[in-house]
C-alpha cells in the first residue's frame, strides 16, 4: 500500500512541475532584447545574435 501511495504522489509532483516552472520561463524569455535594439553579447538578444558593426551593436532577428 505505501508504495502505491508513494507512486501516486510523485506523478502529482511530476505533473505540478510543469506548471510552476512555466511562469520561470516565461520570465527568463521577457529579460531578452529584441531585433534592433542595443546589446553587448549574443547572449542578450532573443535571436541569439549580437551584429557588431563599426556604427553600432544592436540584435539582428
Amino acid at each position: 500500500m505505501q508504495f502505491s501511495t508513494l507512486t501516486t504522489v510523485l506523478a502529482v509532483l511530476a505533473a505540478a512541475v510543469p506548471a510552476i516552472a512555466a511562469p520561470a520561463a516565461e520570465i527568463l524569455e521577457q529579460r531578452c532584447t529584441v531585433g534592433g535594439k542595443p546589446c553587448t553579447s549574443n547572449g542578450d538578444c532573443c535571436s541569439g545574435h549580437c551584429q557588431i558593426t563599426i556604427a553600432a551593436t544592436f540584435c539582428s532577428n
